[in-house]
Parts: structure tokens; C-alpha cells; sequence
């Protein structure tokens, strides 16, 4: 217990989140068999221009932490981000903001950024970096980026030595 006592089994077992896996099944399902999302422009525009605004607002806002996640929040979270994934491969508006370059970037290194992310955020308290509010979560998300850059270029490198 070096920087936590917490414990995810009961936020993160496969178990628990499977209502998740399902509506990740059930979006790649309407992808593949949906024969012309473009078609359903409008609608799909303003259903997943709703999503990324909830999404955001949830993300910026929302407590992250149960019981509410574990009745029905996760599906929620997921329902939505299916949505706004529904919106980026129709190419309506959320293509062309989700295609920002800073924005492609964050793409580029994300599977870095996920490894990392979680450990810089238990290790940079308030306590060891001596500022709270949002200037903390601005060094948090600050110091994690480096590192996941720093990461994806060293794993590219390694990729690329090998080819």
C-alpha cells in the first residue's frame, strides 16, 4: 500500500463490467451491419453531439466513485461514449473536432497515457506537490503526458529496431 489502500476489484472485475463489453459488442454489431450511417446524418449528429457534452460534463464533474457507478453509471458512461464513437465513424462534426491535432496526438500516445496515468495521479498528491484544485489535476495530467510520451517514443524506437 504504497500510495493506496484502494481496492478495485469490485469497480474493475470483468464481471462487474460486462454490461460495458456488451454495448462495445452491440456498437461494433450496428457499425458492421448499419448499411450507410452517413445516411442517418441527423440524427446520428445530434444524438452524439448530446453524448460528448455529457460525456464531457461527466467527466469533468461527476463523482467518480460507487455505488452509483455500480448501478448502472458504467453503463451509462459506456452508452454514451458509444454514442460519441457512433458520431466520430458516421465523419459528422465530432470527426472533424475529434481530428484536432493536439487531439490525434493524445491518440498517438494513449495507450501509454493509459498505463501511466493512474500511478502519477496516486503519487502526486496535494501533500508532495504542495498545490490542490486545478492546478494539482493540471500537473497531474502535465506529468503523465510526459511520461507516456516519453514511453510511446521509447517503444516506437524498440518497434521500429526490430522490423
Amino acid at each position: 500500500n504504497l500510495v493506496s489502500n484502494w481496492s478495485p476489484r469490485l469497480e474493475f472485475g470483468t464481471d462487474v463490467r460486462a454490461g460495458e463489453i456488451a454495448i462495445g459488442a452491440l456498437l461494433a454489431v450496428v457499425v458492421q451491419r448499419v448499411p450507410d450511417l452517413a445516411t442517418r446524418r441527423r440524427w446520428l449528429d445530434a444524438v452524439s453531439s448530446t453524448a460528448f457534452v455529457a460525456l464531457t460534463v461527466c467527466i469533468v464533474r461527476v463523482n467518480y466513485r460507487p455505488p452509483w457507478l455500480l448501478r448502472g453509471g458504467f453503463g451509462v458512461i459506456a452508452a454514451l461514449s458509444a454514442c460519441v464513437v457512433l458520431g466520430v465513424v458516421s465523419h459528422g462534426p465530432l470527426h472533424r473536432l475529434l481530428s484536432a491535432a493536439p487531439l490525434v496526438q493524445v491518440g498517438r500516445i494513449s495507450y501509454s497515457l493509459y498505463l501511466v496515468h493512474w500511478p502519477v495521479f496516486l503519487v502526486l498528491t496535494e501533500a508532495r506537490v504542495g498545490v490542490a484544485g486545478w492546478a494539482l489535476v493540471g500537473v497531474k495530467i502535465g506529468v503523465a503526458i510526459v511520461i507516456a510520451t516519453l514511453l510511446d517514443r521509447k517503444s516506437t524506437r524498440l518497434n521500429s529496431s526490430h522490423t
